[in-house]
């Protein structure tokens, strides 16, 4: 009874809270729809205190919301919400019964392991050929994008939109055949995994009971570079780093006024793209 009682909480309030951020959203564009509305032809227009004035109207607003959004975080800590186990994908549960597969001697188990050497021979080939393919992508992409002939203005008829478009057409087919050929890797991949999957379970029916066999230097490899990657102390300091640094830099930004231009600049570049200024 607790636990339904807990659970349509967090439900409710949670429905309460997307609909008060929407309103909450729909007031700022309001607001900055009305700044340029009554503020248009203006020198000033976006200047701190015009803007700072049409904004005072949704203090109220925000502060509710930001005070519904710490209520959100104290009743996620009240009635936490039930984690559900997530269901292993055939890639999870290979790596995971890989490590225990038995160094058999007959006849049946050296050809089913030879068949699943095959399967890691293409799944190495097909990795392999995706990162070729990249790196010349890459390469071709910055050959075009590094040579500063391609962006002078005095040699491109149609201007710096004429140079945008020329460089679209060099890099994106490239970028475009790098998406696809990491696509059909993965899809390659995910379809080969059921594959390898029975394969090792058939190795382990074969074997059982023998010692295990030391992994392959795929494995290896992949295990090396997971425990490197998920470390707890190396993704705790990586965020800590990057938090630090973009505080330290929206502060810098805020002190020296760069946060005015920006936002002078982005109005002006937008308003002038869809054809208002």
């Amino acid at each position: 009874m607790r636990k339904d009682f807990t659970r349509n909480i967090r439900i409710g309030y949670g429905i309460f809270l997307s609909v008060l951020t929407g309103l909450v959203g729909l007031l700022f564009l309001l607001g900055a729809a009305d700044i340029y509305n009554t503020g248009k032809g203006a020198a000033e227009m976006y200047s701190r205190e015009i803007v700072g004035e049409h904004l005072k109207s949704l203090l109220v607003p925000a502060c509710v919301w930001l005070v519904a959004v710490i209520g959100a975080f104290l009743i996620g800590l009240q009635a936490p919400a039930r984690e559900a186990r997530p269901k292993q994908s055939a890639g999870a549960v290979l790596d995971r019964l890989r490590r225990r597969i038995p160094a058999g001697t007959s006849e049946e188990f050296l050809a089913e392991r030879s068949r699943l050497k095959r399967y890691d021979a293409i799944r190495t080939a097909v990795w392999m050929g995706c990162a070729l393919v990249c790196l010349v992508a890459a390469v071709m992409s910055a050959v075009y994008i590094f040579d500063a002939a391609h962006f002078t203005a005095a040699d491109q008829a149609g201007g710096p939109n004429g140079e945008v478009v020329a460089m679209l057409k060099h890099v994106l087919p490239w970028v475009g055949a790098a998406f696809l050929v990491c696509i059909c890797a993965v899809i390659f991949e995910t379809a080969l995994a059921p594959r390898m999957l029975a394969s090792v379970k058939t190795l382990l029916v074969l074997g059982k009971g023998a010692p295990a066999e030391p992994p392959c230097a795929f494995l290896r490899a992949k295990n090396a570079a997971a425990g490197f990657f998920v470390a707890k102390g190396t993704v705790i300091a990586l965020r800590v780093s990057i938090a630090v640094a973009a505080v330290v830099l929206i502060a810098l930004g805020i002190a020296n006024g760069g946060a005015g231009d920006v936002l002078k600049k982005a109005v002006m570049i937008c308003t002038e793209c869809i054809g208002l200024g």
